[in-house]
């Protein structure tokens, strides 16, 4: 209690110790620095010092300035998240209808294909939800935690299957005829990848909020899916080397430009966590936030090209291989 009269901002009111709640009590607090991480704390250092102990059962209501519900971090967060579901919904048309002449020109789509389109398909129903949680938190102050925890793990869901894609044409899948059981063998595994980032998010979200989670992956969540990641990686470097080896020439150019775009998708998330732990804590919410929307739809407008795009990949890939009646397949070992 020495510090009691030296705090900078106090206030005093008298609790009755009963069962029933007591009147509401308002209270305005001002600020004109850059935005705080306020600490609400009682404290009893008036009267005789004793020894007891009281539980104090609280609700703690704050409004900003103008009524909003949303806290400093989050004021921005609904128009971010509406202009990238516009930009989704967008690029989500562009792809439809490259999808749309893939099969007119090759009479099917492929797995590949089909695969990034529930990859986007995720991502897009993600943020849709959490909009929808962000707009309902402004008005009520709670918003939809079942929504909101849906919403995380849709997103999270989205990044296992673009990392899942990336590690089968690591493999080999689809540069190489014998290697089309790669799809059946990395299933089992890709359900595990995605079961475990399923529980550290959920995990998280059971957590709750507390006085040292500034964002969704916050503490040992973080760290355990970047570890994750940075696993990964590894299996997916080791996968392009292995196929720099044993490719032909044809490969080799394809490859290098692959092997970095991989890397530098499954190395985001490590680096966007990181760099999220330099800024003030009122910022980490939003640049971990974005950094990640970013990163994931610039994954899917790369293997959208990469896929319905006449470029090197198509050409030396099983997606050249067309399916209408006379179509011939090109295997790209054999040009060894």
């Amino acid at each position: 209690c020495s510090r009691a009269f030296s705090t900078p901002a106090r206030k005093t009111h008298v609790l009755r110790a009963t069962d029933e709640w007591s009147p509401w009590m308002g209270g305005l607090l001002e600020q004109n620095v850059r935005p705080h991480i306020w600490y609400f704390a009682l404290s009893k250092c008036t009267g005789h010092a004793t020894n007891s102990t009281f539980e104090v059962d609280y609700e703690l209501r704050s409004q900003q300035h103008d009524k909003s519900e949303l806290s400093v971090e989050q004021r921005h967060m609904p128009g971010a998240i509406v202009l990238s579901v516009l930009c989704l919904s967008g690029f989500l048309i562009r792809f439809a209808m490259l999808c749309y002449r893939f099969h007119q020109r090759s009479g099917s789509v492929h797995p590949v294909i089909r695969t990034l389109a529930v990859s986007v398909l995720l991502q897009w129903t993600a943020q849709v939800l959490h909009l929808f949680h962000l707009f309902a938190y402004e008005r009520n102050g709670v918003g939809e935690p079942s929504v909101d925890a849906s919403a995380d793990i849709l997103f999270m869901l989205s990044q296992v299957v673009t990392c899942t894609l990336l590690l089968l044409i690591a493999q080999g899948y689809t540069l190489d005829q014998t290697k089309d059981t790669e799809w059946e063998s990395i299933k089992p595994l890709a359900a595990v990848v995605a079961l475990l980032h399923v529980v550290l998010v959920g995990h998280g979200k059971m957590q709750g909020d507390h006085a040292e989670k500034h964002h969704e992956n916050e503490g040992v969540v973080g760290w355990a899916i970047l570890l994750v990641r940075v696993v990964l990686y590894l299996w997916f470097a080791v996968g392009v080397g292995a196929q720099k080896r044993s490719g032909g020439f044809r490969l080799q150019p394809f490859l290098h430009r692959f092997h970095f775009a991989g890397s530098v998708y499954f190395l985001s998330y490590p680096a966007i966590f990181m760099i999220t732990q330099v800024f003030a804590p009122y910022l980490r919410h939003p640049v971990m936030m974005i950094g990640l929307v970013l990163m994931q739809t610039a994954a899917a407008v790369w293997l959208s090209d990469l896929f319905l795009k006449r470029g090197s990949y198509y050409e030396l890939s099983t997606l050249s291989s067309s399916l209408l009646p006379g179509g011939a397949g090109l295997s790209p070992r054999k040009e060894d």
